[in-house]
């Protein structure tokens, strides 16, 4: 179950702590060492018992009691490593009261693990035999699919269903009479989630006949967040609005009703649009005849496709029969699971596995996402054991969830330990969400959910890495298509974005339970004591919830709601701090209290500085101000953290950096990319021996880089690409010894390239295209 799982990640998390050196260290203190050994054994054995607990409330009150002790371990390693556990840690003596305070918080802690460890032999609980190995994480294929294989797998079994919508849409689609009340029609697809509704709509969105010479605009709005004209203003502003009207109008809110309707009925009249709202939920008539008196001055042929789950929805809204979206064939379903869990000619090695397999998919009910996750769960299991055990699983017989299909269910409770905990995380982000690869492993990290290698052979962000590409094998991720037109999908980077399908993202809030809170004005989804992962989801008039639910959070997500940042000065075991797009000015003193702390994401917020308790934060690993645009100054208290590892300054109005950058010797990622009023780099940037990759991209006014930047003997990738001004690169470039990608793409005064180059033996992508000044090379 999933207090299970969860519980059991804490558990090991807390037991890996324990064997740890500085562990070794705390115990030598004579008030400690008692309870830390008898926690330690309680732990082991309530361990081995765990993949057989039956009993929810007992589960939840482990997890708590281990969330606890997690957070004691971290609060005295911290302090070791401050110095502030009581002066020399080898001997009995000397101790603060500091260190007696925590003794008597341990003592407790061992009172409280001890009545959770006494409790379990009352449900008769078994040890796990399984081997160890069957715990890891598999290997992801080096074949792995990507986009070519997501498109391909979408289109399976729908093609009758495509040309079927297809004439629904472009029926009189040519017709250029005048306006009409009747001229704008509304197609509705219904069916369950998972079966590929919004594929559908997106393959006809996308297709080359209904173009922008047919219809336009074209325009897809998700309306996963709930059915609001503010979503849709959202959506519509930055495609039919002229650059000079894009002002007030993009960040309108639910309080100028009048604002956003007027600008909806002048930016559909008249025109001949196609508007897909993905995903509707609402059953409310008003709303639906408010949005439809906006929309109907469309020219005649203009169409609405709406997707929803909902007949009844499918029927308010729909001036033609809703299309009613089927199942898919078995033999349909067989295509997308075979594709998953064979290689090429696998199928002729293992005719017994095919036999079961094609047993199994009539299990999936034709969803084409369960197809696809129960495929990708056998890819790395060749025994018909583990094939039969999936075809005879209770599981099938068990009633279920409304939404929670059972071979969803059944993919997640085949995963290892880690890799459930890291995608229960993931119902974090709100419905519809796109997601930042790069965050996401980062917030892994910071949490803990991820274990360092034990000889050290693996850097813990690769291992979270293999985690997040193992949930985009079994399509518990998903890209965002960068050749649909409906999404953006990509950052101002380049990165690939992703999201969680409706159907996966509803199982990831039933396995985290109380541990992931979505709070709102109207409701919480929990029991707030529990909750160790807190989001926002709207703007909160009352804080009353919010002070009773913060005071263990681990994680916290605003996406842009208003708040009071006082809020979090209580939160004293706060991993991730995300404040991305609030309107916060300032952070208090207050927030160098806050020593748990090991991201921070104050990305587009209007902060123009930063306090010097910033450099109190001492676990501090990722630091992110992208687009702070009133940050015209790198504070000097950012360069006094040790540990931080992720600098993103990208798109800050910084002139120079300041010399002391240079004493972030961890740090391995620095990102100034579109600073356009940077002029030039310290030379302190060639001390940072541990930088991996430097993002200088779009530097507009960089006219020279420091020789010392050829010292970075780390620094696998450089990207100085659209730095217009730029004029040469340092002589000494050659000594960069480990550089695998440098971009010089659009460094359009660039005039010469250093012979130097030549000497970069591991150089794989040198890109030097639209280099208009580059007359010859070495």
């Amino acid at each position: 179950m999933a207090e299970g799982a969860l519980a059991s990640t804490i558990v090991r998390q807390v037991l890996t702590k324990f064997g740890s050196s500085v562990w070794d260290e705390l115990a030598l203190l004579c008030t400690f060492r008692a309870d830390l050994a008898a926690m330690e054994a309680q732990f082991a054995t309530i361990r081995a018992v765990l993949a057989d607990a039956a009993v929810r409330d007992w589960l939840r009150r482990l997890r708590d009691v281990a969330h606890d002790i997690d957070d004691f371990l971290d609060a005295c390693h911290t302090d070791l490593r401050r110095g502030e556990g009581g002066g020399d840690c080898s001997v009995c003596g000397g101790l603060t009261p500091r260190s007696f305070a925590m003794a008597h918080r341990l003592r407790s802690l061992r009172r409280e693990l001890g009545a959770v460890a006494a409790s379990k032999d009352r449900f008769s609980l078994s040890p796990d035999a399984r081997p160890p190995a069957s715990r890891q994480l598999p290997s992801v294929p080096l074949m792995r699919e990507t986009i070519s294989m997501v498109d391909e797998a979408k289109t399976v079994g729908r093609s009758a269903d495509k040309e079927r919508l297809m004439r629904m849409v472009l029926d009189a689609a040519g017709d250029d009479d005048d306006d009409d009340d009747d001229g704008v029609s509304v197609i509705p697809i219904v069916g369950i989630g998972g079966l590929g509704k919004t594929t559908l709509a997106q393959l006809a969105f996308n297709d080359r006949r209904a173009n922008d010479e047919v219809f336009d605009p074209r325009i897809w709005v998700s309306m996963s967040a709930g059915f609001s004209l503010a979503t849709l203003v959202q959506a519509v502003h930055p495609i039919v609005a002229a650059p000079s009207e894009r002002c007030d109008l993009a960040t309108t809110t639910t309080t100028n009703l009048e604002a956003i309707a007027r600008f909806l009925s002048m930016a559909f009249t008249g025109n001949k649009y196609l508007l897909v709202l993905d995903d509707v939920w609402s059953e409310s008539h008003d709303e639906w005849e408010r949005l439809r008196l906006l929309l109907r001055g469309g020219k005649r042929g203009s169409k609405i496709i709406v997707t929803t789950r909902s007949r009844r929805i499918g029927m308010m809204v729909g001036t033609v029969p809703p299309l009613m979206l089927k199942s898919l064939s078995d033999e349909d379903c067989w295509e997308l699971f075979k594709r998953k869990a064979f290689e090429e000619a696998d199928e002729e090695l293992y005719p017994k596995l095919v036999r079961i397999g094609k047993e199994i998919v009539p299990k999936c009910g034709g969803v084409p996402l369960a197809a696809k996750a129960l495929g990708s769960m056998l890819r790395f299991k060749r025994n018909e054991e583990s094939w039969i055990a999936v075809r005879d699983s209770e599981i099938w017989q068990l009633d279920k969830e409304e939404t929670i299909l059972p071979s969803l269910k059944l993919s997640y409770d085949q995963m290892p330990p880690v890799l459930k905990q890291c995608f229960a995380y993931c119902s974090v982000f709100p419905r519809n969400h796109e997601i930042d690869k790069g965050k996401l492993i980062q917030q892994w990290v910071a949490l803990g959910f991820v274990e360092p290698s034990k000889y050290g052979c693996q850097p813990v962000s690769d291992k979270a890495d293999d985690c997040f590409e193992h949930l985009l094998w079994m399509s518990f991720l998903q890209e965002v298509d960068q050749h649909d037109l409906s999404k953006k999908g990509l950052e101002v980077d380049g990165r690939v974005k992703y999201k969680i399908h409706d159907l996966v993202h509803d199982l990831a809030q039933s396995v985290a339970g109380d541990e992931v809170q979505i709070i709102s004005a109207k409701r919480v989804n929990g029991r707030t004591e529990a909750c160790r992962y807190a989001s926002l989801h709207d703007d909160m008039g009352s804080t009353d919830v919010l002070w009773s639910m913060l005071r263990k959070v681990r994680a916290f997500h605003s996406w842009g709601r208003s708040l009071d940042i006082n809020l979090f000065l209580h939160s004293r075991f706060l991993r991730v701090l995300d404040l991305r797009g609030s309107q916060i000015m300032e952070l208090p003193q207050s927030v160098g209290k806050l020593k748990h702390l090991r991201y921070l994401d104050l990305s587009s917020s209007l902060i123009s500085t930063l306090p010097n308790c910033i450099s109190s934060l001492h676990n501090l690993q990722t630091l992110h101000l992208y687009n702070c645009i009133n940050l015209n100054v790198l504070p000097m208290s950012v360069c006094a953290l040790e540990n931080l590892e992720i600098l993103n300054l990208s798109a800050c109005n910084f002139h120079s950096l300041p010399d002391s950058i240079g004493h972030l010797q961890n740090l391995q990622d620095l990102n100034l990319s579109l600073c356009s009023f940077l002029v030039t780099l310290p030379s302190s940037i060639g001390t940072l021996q541990s930088l991996h990759l430097l993002n200088l991209k779009g530097c507009g006014n960089l006219e020279i880089l420091p020789d010392t930047i050829c010292s970075l003997q780390n620094l696998h990738f450089l990207n100085l690409s659209r730095c217009g001004v730029l004029q040469a690169l340092p002589k000494n470039i050659g000594n960069l010894s480990n550089l695998l990608h440098l971009n010089l793409s659009q460094c359009t005064d660039l005039e010469s390239i250093p012979t130097s180059i030549g000497r970069i033996k591991s150089l794989h992508i040198l890109d030097l295209s639209h280099c208009s000044s580059l007359s010859e090379l070495p």
